[in-house]
C-alpha cells in the first residue's frame, strides 16, 4: 500500500502529480549542478576581513608583548593593539549582524507573500463550495 503524503492530496493543489515531481526533480537537478550562487555580501565580505585584521592585530600585539618582560612596557601594547583589535571585531559582529537582519528580513517577507497567496486560494475555494447543510430540523 502506497502512502502518500498530505500536499499530493491537498485540496490547494492543481497541478497534477507528474507535473509537481518534474518541476521538483529538475530543481534538484538545477541545485547540484552547480548553478549560479548568489554575490557575495559585501557585508559579508567586510566582516569576514575585519575579523581577520583583528585576529593579526592580536598575533601581532602577542609578539610585540612577549618581546618585553617588564609589565609597564607591556601595557602600552595591551590597550593599543588590544583596543584595536576589539574595535575590528565589534565592528565584524555588527556588519554580520546586520546581514543576519537582512537575510531575515527578506525571508520574512517571502512568507509572507507566501501566506497571503495561500489566503487568497482558500478564500476563493470557499466561494465556490457550496456551504454545507447541518441537516433538516
Amino acid at each position: 500500500m502506497a502512502r502518500t503524503s498530505s500536499l499530493e492530496t491537498h485540496p490547494l493543489v492543481t497541478e497534477p502529480d507528474g507535473a509537481r515531481s518534474q518541476q521538483s526533480t529538475a530543481t534538484v537537478a538545477r541545485a547540484s549542478a552547480g548553478a549560479a550562487r548568489p554575490a557575495l555580501d559585501r557585508r559579508l565580505l567586510a566582516s569576514g576581513l575585519l575579523g581577520v585584521g583583528a585576529l593579526v592585530a592580536l598575533v601581532v600585539g602577542w609578539f610585540q608583548v612577549s618581546a618585553t618582560n617588564d609589565i609597564y612596557a607591556q601595557l602600552p601594547y595591551f590597550f593599543s593593539i588590544g583596543g584595536t583589535a576589539l574595535a575590528l571585531m565589534l565592528g565584524a559582529v555588527a556588519l554580520f549582524v546586520d546581514y543576519e537582519h537582512s537575510c531575515d528580513r527578506q525571508g520574512i517577507a517571502l512568507l509572507l507573500e507566501r501566506l497571503e497567496r495561500v489566503e487568497e486560494l482558500v478564500g476563493s475555494q470557499d466561494r465556490t463550495t457550496p456551504p454545507a447543510t447541518g441537516g433538516s430540523r
